[in-house]
């Protein structure tokens, strides 16, 4: 691992960000989606000092305004409460999952009746297709290592049958 001067990170959060165009007149709201949810992350730095703002304000200056992108994980849970942790064997998916997907199945040989519970967030694809989705039905996997699980926000890229899975410290991309 790198060694990265200290951040004085307060506060991380993480939110669903919904990609929706409103439209208000005397009649009511009405609301459609423009495009798939994204994750929005808050932070909060605690400097004590001005000597600490360095890697602050460096920070600020690689990310170069929208330009370039910072790999986060959500500290507050970086691994499943559930036992299918992928800690041992490969995690995959075990068929494809279309774009727009909300349930996907993945497979790890090592883990027979294991769970994923609510809450827990799953990372997978590379570059621009990386995603992160959160477990929204709690879910036990088969006897052979089988587990379908339903996820929010939905696939924005097809994934096909064998693309690894993250499972623990799954990065978004913000």
């Amino acid at each position: 691992p790198t060694a990265n001067p200290p951040l004085y990170v307060r506060t991380l959060r993480w939110e669903r960000a919904d990609q929706d165009v409103t439209m208000r007149s005397v009649f009511g709201v009405q609301s459609i989606s423009a495009m798939a949810p994204l994750w929005k992350v808050s932070l909060t730095f605690d400097m004590k000092s001005q000597s600490e703002a360095g890697p602050y304000q460096s920070l600020m200056m690689k990310l170069n305004g929208s330009r370039n992108q910072l790999k986060l994980y959500n500290v507050g849970r970086p691994v499943p409460l559930g036992t299918f942790t992928g800690a041992s064997g490969a995690t995959t998916f075990a068929s494809t999952a279309t774009a727009g997907a909300s349930s996907i199945t993945l497979v790890n040989a090592s883990y027979a009746s294991k769970t994923l519970v609510e809450g827990d967030f799953i990372g997978f694809g590379t570059g621009v297709t990386t995603q992160v989705v959160m477990v929204t039905d709690s879910a036990t996997s088969n006897g052979s290592g089988s587990i379908t699980v339903n996820v929010a926000p939905a696939l924005r890229n097809q994934m096909t049958s064998g693309t690894s899975v993250t499972l623990q410290y799954p990065c978004a991309l913000f």
